[in-house]
């Protein structure tokens, strides 16, 4: 998990710091003598700025919904959980995709996700469908 939140903490500061270069470059955008240059300049800086905003809000909402993750019951996958499946490992917490690990590749995706849905509340020993085919959770971790 922690591996994750590093991750994610990375993440948060490279978009905050593209959003603070984006508002710069519209703060510094000088008047020209052709005032449509300055204007579309300054609005695209904007645009730019207001996408890396979004994305550092979106991105700083996943690491506070990681760290409200906490132990619990591993007898069922749940919101925190590895689980071993047919399909390999798969952490559920937020959506990151494949993270490598010293011990191999890991599946990060969120409960929300297709795949989050179909192992929520599975135990060990439980098949689920997945893109329309059986697999077979193996262990929560």
């Amino acid at each position: 998990m922690e591996l994750v939140r590093d991750r994610l903490q990375a993440a948060v500061i490279a978009a905050k710091q593209a959003m603070d270069a984006s508002q710069e470059a519209a703060n510094s955008e000088g008047k020209s003598s052709m005032g449509d240059k300055y204007e579309t300049g300054r609005a695209m800086a904007q645009i730019d700025r207001d996408m890396y905003a979004q994305r550092y809000d979106q991105l700083k909402g996943e690491l506070e919904a990681l760290d409200r993750i906490t132990a619990g019951d591993s007898s069922s996958a749940r919101l925190g959980s590895l689980v071993k499946t047919s399909l390999g490992y798969v952490l559920l917490a937020v959506s990151m995709g494949v993270v490598e690990t010293d011990w191999g590749k890991v599946l990060v995706v969120s409960t929300q996700s297709p795949l989050g849905r179909a192992v929520l509340g599975r135990q060990a020993g439980d098949v689920f469908v997945f893109q329309g085919k059986g697999h077979k959770l193996s262990a929560v971790l």
